[in-house]
């Protein structure tokens, strides 16, 4: 059974986005309030905990983690190190994040073309942008690598906070990032990654800040990757009605038929993209149901200032990738975007929020 709630930024403001939350069926006198009132827990940590670490050894040796257990079922690991997303994720004891075979890797410090793809890690969420999306490519006296750089921005000002929210403990981490030029782009990015006890759910809100004097452009999308068990064939992936899809790439042309049920795993095969235009802020959201764990995840943006989304599947063994993709524009890279006049930009002195929220729900 699932209900309303409402998705709020950093600064408190309800923010467009219809949102839906998992109500977890609890014993009498099992609710977070109730164990603590009773003296029955001493800490709230016992529900909600959040421990920093550091890995140890390897390609990633010394990368900050978060690692984040809640009472709801759902556990994931925070990334500091690696633009605060979202690695591993579980829900229910389940796994429903994909993991690439590059497994923990420590950033690059310029991803020029597309050494992107070499530290695509994976994980519920790899943030692309706030410089580039989509295809390597150069822009007036900038070249731009695949995807941009916010996976390789290091975050300053890591903060766990719990506080409670009538019965339940919700848990924020926070941290803010910069992108910045010497002589010329300044933005400041404050993120905050909400969960909470009683709701198998993760809201990650961006606040975006254009610290600079001139516009900026700010392409954004939001690469929230599914794999197996919860990712697989027969697992469906339901679009609101009204929603218009588009074929981006060579190969998606024959697999429109196939891109809304998880296909079997191939030797050898490409990627399909999709553009999926998305009906208004009142439909409902993209849910992944998976009859093989009895789950249904269900993805939800703000549809202001993310207006479009991609989804992205891979079939091919050793990959086999499920992507939603929120996103504020097409993946022709910068300069297309640009000569299209379709280019995100941000102005001087302006701020623009994005959020998107993975909800998991057991399966009626």
């Amino acid at each position: 059974m699932c209900r309303e709630s409402t998705l709020r930024d950093r600064y408190g403001n309800e923010m467009a986005l219809p949102s839906l939350a998992t109500s977890i069926s609890r014993s009498e006198g099992a609710s977070p309030r109730a164990l603590r009132s009773s003296g029955q827990i001493s800490r709230d940590d016992v529900l909600a905990s959040a421990s920093m670490a550091r890995l140890d050894g390897g390609p990633a040796d010394a990368m900050r983690v978060v690692d984040v257990a809640m009472e709801s079922g759902m556990r994931f690991q925070i990334l500091p190190d690696r633009g605060l997303d979202i690695g591993a994720a579980w829900a229910f004891d389940q796994p429903i994040g994909w993991q690439s075979q590059v497994g923990h890797a420590a950033p690059l410090s310029r991803p020029d073309g597309m050494a992107w793809i070499e530290r695509f890690t994976g994980g519920l969420l790899t943030t692309c942008g706030p410089d580039n999306i989509g295809v390597p490519c150069v822009d007036g006296d900038e070249s731009l690598g695949l995807h941009g750089a916010w996976s390789f921005l290091k975050a300053a000002d890591v903060q766990v906070r719990r506080g409670w929210v009538d019965d339940e403990i919700e848990l924020h981490v926070t941290g803010r990032l910069e992108q910045t030029h010497a002589l010329g782009r300044h933005l400041v990015i404050h993120r905050t990654i909400t969960t909470r006890t009683g709701a198998a759910s993760i809201e990650v809100s961006d606040v975006i800040e254009n610290a600079g004097h001139r516009a900026e452009p700010i392409p954004m999308l939001y690469h929230l990757n599914f794999g197996a068990p919860l990712w697989g064939p027969g697992a469906r992936v339901c679009y609101p009605v009204g929603t218009r899809t588009t074929p981006r790439t060579p190969y998606a042309e024959g697999k429109l038929p196939e891109s809304e049920v998880g296909p079997v795993a191939i030797a050898e095969g490409g990627e399909y993209v999709f553009e999926r235009q998305v009906p208004g802020p009142d439909s409902s959201g993209v849910q992944l149901i998976s009859a093989r764990t009895g789950l249904t995840a269900e993805v939800l943006w703000t549809r202001d200032s993310l207006p479009t989304s991609h989804q992205w599947i891979h079939p091919a063994k050793g990959v086999y990738a499920l992507g939603i993709e929120p996103a504020n524009a097409a993946l022709g890279g910068r300069a297309e975007l640009r000569a299209a006049g379709v280019l995100p930009m941000l102005d001087a002195g302006e701020r623009r929020q994005f959020a998107v929220r993975v909800t998991v729900c057991r399966s009626e």
